[in-house]
């Protein structure tokens, strides 16, 4: 007799995590052969560079997504949100010095191509950033404990307690 399986007990997570890991560790790879094959223009804006800003960070961001969803652990979702947090704050910090360094090329291309994520421009632009620097620093920190807090809050419910 043929036993067909319960599809019903299959835990979709691990297929979800290394699918997420694979996309996420190809878009890395590629953007960074291309990345390290064209460095020596001033500015790399072919290929993945041409559809976001940041391809590698967020081919990181993806892949250890993957890793999240495979580990099944809540405290590996906030730890995943502390790394986009950081690497937002590394992308950001790196369009300071290209900015700096290459002046008008720059802005024009941060105006034409999205900054980690491939949406449309016109959404991406309609976020409202103050021009104060204190203000943005303020909004940045309150965002990001803001996502932790509900985060912990959320991911709270789900973890688990060792049986006595």
């Amino acid at each position: 007799m043929i036993s067909i399986p319960n599809f019903h007990s299959i835990n979709p997570n691990p297929i979800i995590g290394w699918t997420l890991f694979a996309v996420g560790l190809s878009i890395f790879l590629t953007a960074f052969v291309q990345f390290f094959s064209k460095r020596k223009e001033e500015i790399v804006a072919t290929g993945l560079y041409s559809e976001v800003r940041h391809p590698q960070y967020l081919g990181i961001i993806l892949a250890t997504m993957g890793f999240t969803f495979v580990g099944e652990r809540p405290m590996a979702w906030i730890s995943w949100l502390n790394l986009i947090f950081l690497y937002l704050l590394l992308a950001n910090y790196e369009e300071k010095i290209l900015k700096e360094k290459y002046g008008e090329k720059t802005q024009r291309y941060r105006q034409q191509v999205p900054f980690i994520l491939p949406l449309s421009l016109s959404i991406s632009n309609r976020l409202p950033t103050p021009k104060s620097k204190f203000k943005r620093y303020t909004l940045i920190i309150f965002t990001y404990l803001i996502i932790m807090i509900l985060a912990w809050k959320i991911l709270k419910q789900f973890s688990y307690a060792p049986e006595p």
